[in-house]
């Protein structure tokens, strides 16, 4: 006997094996669990990134919003089966500036007339941005632009009709913004 047919026969000797076989419609369970996994799979793609802090996107002063739409339909069109690409990209609010901040500080201490002691020391702090003129033209030093948290995004594609083209720009959005799948519609370009 091979050892091929050898393996075959101590299997079906298995304890485990039997129970199995006993069971009635094991193909059914089998295939229902086989369906459940990919479900929690597919549906743990679209879950919302651990270490996301409010899906604030940071992004040095030189970016505007428009940029990143257009750098994002960029990359989008690279991907295989997508042509054209256009995005559009909704925000919770509007854009926060970090300016560059000089820091004074003041410090007063109340002393008791009785024995001298210190009762109290009051320390106050004042930050003002750094202000620089040219031209004529007085603007604060913008260290970085803060992105508002994304509310949706609306991606329209060619190619967008084939499901899994639909679920590879869904999964590259998804990665490149931080956001849950459930946030980005996807369109087929006409």
């Amino acid at each position: 006997m091979s050892e091929k047919a050898n393996f075959l026969t101590r299997i079906k000797e298995h304890k485990l094996y039997k129970k199995l076989k006993s069971i009635k419609n094991i193909e059914i369970i089998i295939a229902i669990v086989i369906i459940a996994i990919m479900i929690l799979i597919y549906s743990l793609s679209f879950q919302k990134p651990k270490d996301n802090n409010d899906t604030d996107v940071s992004v040095n002063s030189a970016s505007t919003l428009s940029e990143l739409e257009c750098e994002l339909a960029e990359v989008l069109s690279k991907i295989d089966g997508v042509g054209k690409v256009k995005v559009l990209i909704t925000y919770e609010g509007t854009t926060e500036l970090k300016t560059a901040n000089t820091t004074t500080s003041n410090s007063s201490v109340s002393l008791d007339k009785t024995t001298g002691q210190k009762i109290a020391e009051i320390v106050s702090e004042t930050k003002s941005p750094i202000i620089v003129t040219v031209n004529g033209v007085s603007t604060p030093i913008v260290l970085n632009e803060v992105l508002p948290p994304i509310k949706g995004v609306i991606v329209v594609a060619e190619g967008a009709e084939k499901i899994s083209t639909k679920l590879q720009l869904i999964r590259a959005v998804t990665v490149a913004l931080k956001i849950n799948g459930n946030q980005i519609e996807v369109f087929a370009m006409n």
